[in-house]
């Protein structure tokens, strides 16, 4: 139903899994709270209506759809499209909005009715890619929303264990290895050998998987000979091809050795910048095992939003709210990959001014810049500076100079 609404089906996906996300919930922020009373949605206890406590499990999906139809019934459209982008957020929405149309293409019942039809081959091969096309949605979304909830806090600890026991490790290796070449030589070998066997088994799986969808294809055009054929013909020119190019390379290596030796030695040697630059991606899963239950607790009241900044503050500012604000740096700004949407000079300014008439506090961190600091004229503005992640100079990081302001 939501594929109507949405257009595609790893779209559909994304929806889905928020919509389901926000009905779930048993907490909720103050605007959530006074819709759903509003609505009806609130039961004695601050309970919501979308759950059955009697088995502590959501609702079934055609009690859910009712209790949308009947909301969208009673209310204005305006109404009904800001109670569930508050309740389910910007997202979940489209699946509400999908759930509350009576009859049509996307209403449960239609297509309950439609299921059991017969699938011919084409159907079936449409909806194994959009099926593979969705899970690859719903794994970007797990992603993005790993990052923006746990954040910088859990990256400390491992960075600073690739800082004091990694990279010293790394200079250990690197000095033996320019002292014992012919142990690097052997290494070499034996990477060399490890790669291949991981290219045979990779492109194996690879032949297998094109093999099925061949079945899958012919066994409903009468190609079932053909079909038993495919496997083994297809199997052994992968195989083939890779073996001929492994060996091609195994012998430029032998017949180049004296050149490409320096090279291997050097490749120790960045690893330990790599190590250096990855500090900020990696984090400790032992850290997150221990703090499971504290995490769990800490972001269990959390909202997270996919608004335009001038509608957040509009919508959670008070006089006790703190806003921290992080845009895209000036001059910089093509960096952030933020599809059609530009974020010129005019936001800046447009920022600055939203901050300016604020009942809130906010703490706001830029990069030091001339446009900046007169931007924020009469602001508090402290000066900071950090290494870089992406500047190296003799195996050492640069300095970036940033800024940090605030209006208290």
């Amino acid at each position: 139903a939501t594929k109507y609404t949405a257009g595609d089906e790893a779209s559909a996906a994304t929806y889905v899994r928020n919509f389901l996300d926000q009905a779930a919930k048993t907490s909720f922020t103050d605007p959530q709270i006074e819709m759903m009373e509003k609505a009806g949605w609130l039961l004695e206890g601050d309970r919501s209506i979308f759950i059955d406590y009697n088995t502590g499990m959501l609702k079934s999906a055609a009690e859910i759809e009712k209790i949308l139809e009947d909301t969208a019934e009673s209310m204005q459209a305006v109404d009904f499209n800001n109670l569930v982008d508050t309740f389910f957020g910007d997202r979940g929405k489209k699946t509400a909005q999908a759930l509350a149309q009576k009859g049509g293409a996307t209403d449960l019942a239609v297509l309950k009715a439609g299921a059991g039809k017969q699938l011919g081959i084409d159907e079936q091969v449409a909806m194994q890619m959009e099926t593979a096309a969705a899970q690859a949605g719903i794994f970007q979304e797990a992603v993005s929303t790993l990052k923006a909830t746990i954040g910088k806090p859990f990256l400390e600890p491992f960075a600073k264990t690739l800082q004091n026991v990694v990279n010293p490790a790394l200079k250990t290796a690197t000095d033996f290895f320019k002292t014992h070449p012919e142990v690097a030589k052997y290494m070499a070998m034996i990477v060399a050998g490890g790669s291949a066997f991981l290219i045979l088994a990779g492109s194996i799986m690879m032949a297998i998987g094109l093999v099925g969808s061949f079945k899958l294809i012919w066994a409903k055009a009468g190609a079932q000979i053909i079909a038993h054929f495919v496997p083994i013909l297809s199997t052994l020119g992968v195989v083939t091809a890779v073996i001929v190019v492994i060996a091609g390379l195994a012998f430029v290596v032998y017949k180049n050795w004296n050149t490409l030796k320096p090279k291997f030695a050097s490749i120790l040697n960045h690893i330990a910048q790599i190590f250096g630059t990855m500090k900020g991606i990696f984090r400790s899963p032992y850290l997150l095992l221990q703090n499971v239950e504290e995490i769990a607790k800490r972001l269990s009241r959390v909202v997270i939003e996919n608004k335009n900044f001038t509608d957040i503050l509009a919508q959670y500012d008070k006089e006790d709210t703190l806003f921290y604000c992080d845009p895209p740096y000036y001059k910089a700004e093509k960096m952030y990959h933020m599809g059609n949407y530009v974020f010129d000079k005019e936001q800046h300014i447009l920022l600055r001014d939203s901050l300016r008439n604020i009942k809130g506090h906010f703490v706001l961190s830029y990069n030091d810049d001339e446009f900046v600091r007169n931007l924020y004229e009469g602001f508090d503005i402290q000066e900071v500076e950090r290494s870089s992640n992406l500047s190296f100079s003799n195996g050492k990081r640069g300095i970036y100079k940033e800024l940090i302001i605030t209006n208290f």
